[in-house]
C-alpha cells in the first residue's frame, strides 16, 4: 500500500522540528566535545529510525542505522566532522527525500556518504546494494498525480529511456537484476487461472504484486518510468484480487479469457521496454495503449460464482510458488562468451592432465623395466666378481714385496680385479640413482591425485557458473500450450514441477523445441474435445529430476491416449515398412517422419514431421525418448538427457581396423567374450543374458568395416549392451582396448557433423579417436539417405520471413512463430529479404514498414512486380497507425496491416489463414 501524500507531509514536518535538535547538539559537540552531547544524538537518531521503520521507509531506517554505527565508534572528545567528514549533509539529503520520495538524487547521495572510506565502518559492495535495492522499494509512494485513479495520465512525462542522471553502478543492477524479475513475474502470470481467481491462487497473486512493486520501484530508480507505470497498474490489479481473495474464500472472479489477454500483453510490452533501453534504441512499442486498457481493468467482464465445496481445500501447485535458484557466486555474473572461455580452459586442463597420467604411467613402466634390468646386471655383477676373485687367487705374484706371505695371508690384485670393482661400485651407485628416481615418481603422483582433485573441482565450478534453471523456458512452454489450446478450442492447463532443477544453459535451451513438439501433440491429438466424465478442462504436466547424471524429463497428459490401431493403418496406407520391434511396440511409429494420423494438415499436426523433429533433436543431444499410452487415461512421454560434463567415461574399442570410442553413459553392461551363448533364430542373431534373450546386432558396415560374423555357441567378441527403442539391445565389437575420463569434442567449424558421430576425444597419448553415437548408427541407412532424409524434413516445414530492423522485434516475431511449429528466417532490410526470397520463397512475409536502405513500402512494391512473388502474402507490422499510412500500405499491394504493440493471438491467427489460403489455391486479394 502506498503512503498518502498527508502522512508524508507530516512526517517531513517533524523531521524538521528534530533537525533543529540535531543542530544543536552538533553546535554543543563543537564547543565542548563530551560523551552526553553524543548519546543525546545517537537516542535522536535511533529515534528517527524507528519512525522511518513504521513508515515502511527501509532506505531511509537503514541510513541512519549505519550512521549510528559509525557514530559510537568515535572519539567522544574530538569533534564529529573532523572523524566523520561530510556528517551533517546527511541533514539535507534527508529532508529532500522526505519531500519526494520518488527523487533518486538525495537515495544516492546518502549512500554515497556512507561509502565514505574516512569512516570507521563505511559501507561495503553488497551493504550498498542492499540499500539501493531498499530505496527501490520505496519508489512506490505515489505523488499526487497518481493519487486519483480516475485522472488522464500525463505520457508526455513518461520516458522509455534510461536516465543518463542516474549512477552508473545502479543501472548496471537494474539491467542485471530486472530480466531476472521479468521472467519470475511471467512465470506467476502464467500460474494464474484468470478462470477462477479464488483463495486458492491467494500465494501467487501475493508473489505477482510483490515482484511488480520491485520492478516498479527498479524503474522509477533509473528514470524508466514508462516501464515503472506499467509494473504499477499491473500492481494494482494483483493488490485487488489479492484483497478479494483474502475477504471472500467462499466465492471467486471469473474473468473473460480474451480481455485477461491484455495482462500477458503488459508483460510482453514490458519485456520490450526493457530491451530497448538496454540496447539504447528509440522504443516503437505503444505501452500507451496497453497502459489504458490495463486501467480500465475494473470494466473488464468478469462473473461471481460460489467456489464448489471440493475445491476449499485443494491445495495450489508446490511448483508455482518456487523461484529460479539464484546465482550464489560471482561466476554467475559471467557472460555466456566468459563462460565459453572458462569451459575451453578446463577442458585443455582435463586433457593435460590424461596426459600427465598417461605419462607417468610410461614412467612407471619404464622404471619397472629399469629395475628389471638392475636385477640382472646384479646377478651379473656376482658372477663377475666370483670369477675375477678366482683368477685372482689361482695367481701367485713373484714380487718380492709378498714373499714372506703366502695367496691366504693378502690378497694380490692385478688391473682386471681393479677394473672390475670400479664396475661393481658403478652398479651398485646406479642402483641407488634408480631407488631416488622411484621415490620421485612416487611423489609425482601424489601430485598428479592432487591435480586431478583440483581439476574436478574447478570442473565444478566451472559447469555450476554455466547453468541455469530449468524455469528459464517455462513461460515459453506455457505459452505454447496456450497457443495450441486456442486454436483447437480446447482447454488445457499446464503444470510443472521440479523447474527449479539447474542445467546446463545450452540444454536447457535445446530442449524447448522437443518440449513443444511434445506439448503441441499432447493438446492436438492427447486431449479431447468431448471429455465425457473427465474434467472440462484438460491437463498436461511436465516434471523434471536429476537422476544419477541424467536430466530426466516426464510429459503426460489425461486425454484419450494413442489409437495403435489408427496408427498401424496409417502406416499401412502410407506402405512404411515395419520392422519386427514397431510390430511389438506400434507406439515408436509416432517418431517416424511422415507419418501422422490426422487426415487434414493444419498448423498444429498433420505433416509427420512434429514427432519426429522432436525425437531427432532429443537424440542430438545425446538422450532417448519412451513413449508409454493407456486407452482413455492418456500418454506419457518419458526422456532421459545426460548431464552437460567436461569429462566422459570413454571406452575405447576396435571396430575392424579402426579404434573408435564409445561414451558408457549410454551403456548398460559389457559382456565379455564366452560370457554368455549365442543363437540364431530366423533372420537374427540373439544373446542369452540375465535370462534374457537380447538382439545382437553389429554396425560394422556402416563404418565401411567387413560385417561382424557371429558363430553359434559362446561369444567370440564382446557385446555391449544399451537401450535402442525401448528395448535391450547388444552391439558386437572387436575388442575392448582401454577405458578414460576424456574431454569429447564437437568436430568444430569446418565439419559441422557426421552422420553416426558424436564428435571426438584425445587420448593420454595424443591419439585422435573418433566418438560413436550408437543410437543414430543403428537407425540411420547411408549418409545420403540422411542427407536426403533432412532436406526433405526442411521443405515440408512452413518457412516465414521477418523483416525488421529492431533486433529485439525481430527476435521477439522469431520466437513467437518458432513457438507455433514454424521455421522462421530473419532480415534486417528490404535488401537483405530480396537476397533471400531470391533463395527460397517464403510462405508469408512479415515487414516493418520503416527499414534503411529498402523499407517495407519500396520492398512490397519490388515483389509485387517480380514473377513468382506477385501473390506472396506480405503482412506489414509497423507503429504508423494513421488512416495514411495504412492507405499507402493498400496501394502497394499489402495484404494485412497491423500496429505495434502487435497482439500476439492476432498476429498467429493473421499468418495462419494466409498460409492457408497459400495451400489451398485461393486468389490472394491485394
Amino acid at each position: 500500500m502506498s503512503l498518502q501524500p498527508e502522512v508524508l507531509n507530516a512526517t517531513l514536518e517533524e523531521f524538521k522540528i528534530m533537525r533543529r535538535e540535531f543542530d544543536q547538539l552538533a553546535n554543543n559537540h563543537v564547543t565542548s566535545p563530551n560523551t552526553d552531547c553524543i548519546d543525546r544524538y545517537f537516542t535522536a537518531l535511533n529515534l528517527l529510525s524507528e519512525t522511518a521503520a513504521l513508515l515502511n521507509l527501509s532506505g531511509m531506517q537503514g541510513c541512519l542505522d549505519k550512521q549510528a554505527e559509525n557514530l559510537m565508534m568515535i572519539d567522544p572528545g574530538i569533534d564529529i566532522e573532523s572523524q566523520l567528514p561530510g556528517f551533517s549533509l546527511w541533514l539535507d539529503i534527508a529532508e529532500q527525500h522526505l519531500t519526494n520520495p520518488t527523487a533518486e538524487t538525495p537515495c544516492i547521495a546518502w549512500v554515497n556518504l556512507l561509502e565514505n572510506t574516512y569512516w570507521p565502518s563505511p559501507l561495503d559492495e553488497q551493504e550498498s546494494r542492499t540499500l539501493i535495492n531498499a530505496f527501490a522499494d520505496e519508489m512506490s509512494f505515489d505523488n499526487q498525480q497518481t493519487n486519483s485513479e480516475s485522472e488522464a495520465i500525463d505520457f508526455s512525462e513518461l520516458s522509455t529511456k534510461i536516465s543518463l542522471d542516474s549512477d552508473q553502478s545502479v543501472i548496471e543492477a537494474f539491467l542485471l537484476d530486472t530480466p531476472v524479475q521479468l521472467e519470475k513475474l511471467f512465470n506467476k502470470v502464467s500460474h494464474i487461472s484468470f478462470k477462477a481467481i479464488s483463495t486458492n491462487t491467494l500465494t501467487t497473486l501475493q508473489a505477482a504484486q510483490r515482484i511488480s512493486h520491485t520492478i516498479k520501484g527498479s524503474a522509477n530508480l533509473v528514470g524508466l518510468t514508462a516501464l515503472a507505470w506499467l509494473a504499477h497498474k499491473l500492481e494494482d490489479f494483483f493488490e485487488s484480487l489479492t484483497n478479494f481473495c483474502q475477504a471472500d474464500n467462499e466465492h471467486q472472479w471469473c474473468f473473460n479469457p480474451e480481455e485477461t489477454d491484455v495482462i500477458f500483453e503488459t508483460l510482453d510490452c514490458m519485456m520490450t521496454l526493457l530491451d530497448d533501453a538496454q540496447h539504447k534504441q528509440d522504443s516503437t512499442v505503444d505501452y500507451q495503449t496497453i497502459l489504458q486498457r490495463l486501467i480500465a481493468w475494473p470494466n473488464w467482464q468478469k462473473t461471481v460464482e460460489e467456489i464448489a465445496p471440493a475445491l476449499h481445500n485443494e491445495v495450489a501447485p508446490d511448483n508455482t510458488e518456487k523461484d529460479p535458484a539464484e546465482p550464489a557466486t560471482i561466476q554467475a555474473a559471467l557472460t555466456e562468451i566468459d563462460q565459453q572461455a572458462w569451459v575451453k580452459l578446463v577442458e585443455e586442463m582435463s586433457i593435460n592432465l590424461v596426459q600427465s597420467q598417461e605419462l607417468f604411467k610410461q614412467m612407471t613402466l619404464n622404471l619397472n623395466d629399469l629395475k628389471n634390468q638392475d636385477l640382472k646386471i646384479q646377478e651379473q655383477r656376482f658372477e663377475l666378481e666370483n670369477a675375477v676373485d678366482s683368477r685372482s687367487m689361482a695367481q701367485v705374484s713373484n714380487n718380492g714385496f709378498h714373499q714372506d706371505f703366502d695367496s691366504l695371508e693378502m690378497d694380490r690384485y692385478d688391473d682386471i680385479h681393479r677394473t672390475s670393482h670400479q664396475f661393481i661400485e658403478s652398479v651398485s651407485d646406479n642402483r641407488e640413482l634408480i631407488q631416488s628416481l622411484h621415490n620421485k615418481i612416487r611423489h609425482f603422483d601424489s601430485l598428479i591425485r592432487q591435480q586431478r582433485r583440483y581439476t574436478e573441482q574447478f570442473q565444478h565450478q566451472v559447469m555450476q557458473s554455466s547453468q541455469q534453471p530449468l524455469s528459464a523456458i517455462s513461460s515459453r512452454l506455457q505459452r505454447c500450450v496456450r497457443q495450441a489450446a486456442r486454436f483447437t478450442d480446447k482447454e488445457v492447463t499446464l503444470f510443472l514441477a521440479g523447474d527449479d532443477l539447474r542445467a546446463d544453459r545450452k540444454v536447457v535451451q535445446a530442449l524447448a523445441d522437443p518440449l513443444m513438439h511434445l506439448l503441441r501433440n499432447c493438446v492436438d491429438h492427447g486431449i479431447e474435445t468431448e471429455r465425457g466424465d473427465k474434467p472440462a478442462q484438460g491437463r498436461i504436466d511436465v516434471s523434471y529430476k536429476i537422476i544419477q547424471r541424467n536430466i530426466e524429463i516426464k510429459v503426460s497428459d489425461d486425454g484419450a491416449g494413442i489409437d495403435v490401431k489408427t496408427l498401424l493403418q496409417s502406416a499401412k496406407d502410407r506402405q512404411i515398412p515395419l520392422t519386427d520391434q514397431q510390430r511389438t511396440n506400434p507406439l515408436q511409429l509416432i517418431f517416424l517422419s511422415g507419418l501422422t494420423t490426422r487426415k487434414e494438415t493444419t498448423q498444429i499436426s498433420g505433416r509427420g514431421v512434429g514427432m519426429d523433429a522432436a525425437a531427432d533433436q532429443i537424440r542430438q543431444l545425446g538422450g532417448q525418448i519412451r513413449v508409454s499410452s493407456t486407452p482413455e487415461v492418456g500418454t506419457e512421454f518419458l526422456i532421459r538427457i545426460p548431464l552437460s560434463q567436461v569429462t566422459r567415461h570413454i571406452i575405447i574399442c576396435r571396430i575392424g581396423q579402426e579404434q573408435f570410442a564409445i561414451d558408457s553413459s549410454h551403456l548398460q553392461q559389457i559382456i565379455p567374450p564366452g560370457g554368455a551363448y549365442c543363437e540364431r533364430k530366423g533372420e537374427q542373431w540373439v544373446v542369452n543374458w540375465q535370462d534374457d534373450w537380447i538382439q545382437v546386432r553389429s554396425i560394422h558396415e556402416k563404418l565401411n568395416e567387413p560385417a561382424l560374423q557371429f558363430q553359434p555357441g559362446l561369444l567370440t567378441v564382446p557385446l555391449v549392451v544399451m537401450e535402442h527403442e525401448q528395448k535391450r539391445l547388444a552391439v558386437g565389437i572387436d575388442s575392448l582396448l582401454n577405458s578414460f575420463d576424456l574431454v569429447l569434442k564437437p568436430f568444430g567449424n569446418i565439419v559441422h557433423s557426421l552422420p553416426g558421430f558424436t564428435g571426438m576425444t584425445q587420448t593420454g597419448d595424443g591419439t585422435l579417436v573418433p566418438v560413436l553415437n550408437l543410437t543414430e548408427l543403428l537407425l540411420m541407412g547411408t549418409v545420403e539417405a540422411e542427407i536426403q532424409k533432412n532436406q526433405t524434413l526442411q521443405q515440408e516445414l512452413p518457412q516465414i520471413l521477418v523483416v525488421d530492423d529492431s533486433l529485439s522485434i525481430r527476435n521477439s516475431l522469431k520466437l513467437l512463430l518458432t513457438d507455433v511449429g514454424l521455421k522462421v528466417d530473419t532480415a534486417t532490410n528490404g535488401i537483405d529479404a530480396l537476397e533471400k526470397i531470391t533463395i527460397q520463397r517464403p510462405a508469408v512475409i512479415l515487414l516493418d514498414m520503416e527499414m534503411p536502405r529498402m523499407n517495407g513500402l519500396e520492398l512490397t512494391r519490388t515483389l509485387r512486380n517480380r514473377p513468382g512473388t506477385e501473390n506472396l502474402p506480405i503482412l506489414m507490422i509497423t507503429s504508423r497507425s494513421h488512416g495514411k499510412h495504412r492507405e499507402q500500405a493498400k496501394a502497394v499491394g499489402v495484404n494485412e496491416y497491423l500496429t505495434k504493440p502487435f497482439n500476439e493471438n492476432e498476429v498467429i491467427d493473421t499468418v495462419r489463414h494466409w498460409m492457408n489460403a497459400q495451400s489451398s489455391g485461393e486468389e490472394v486479394l491485394l
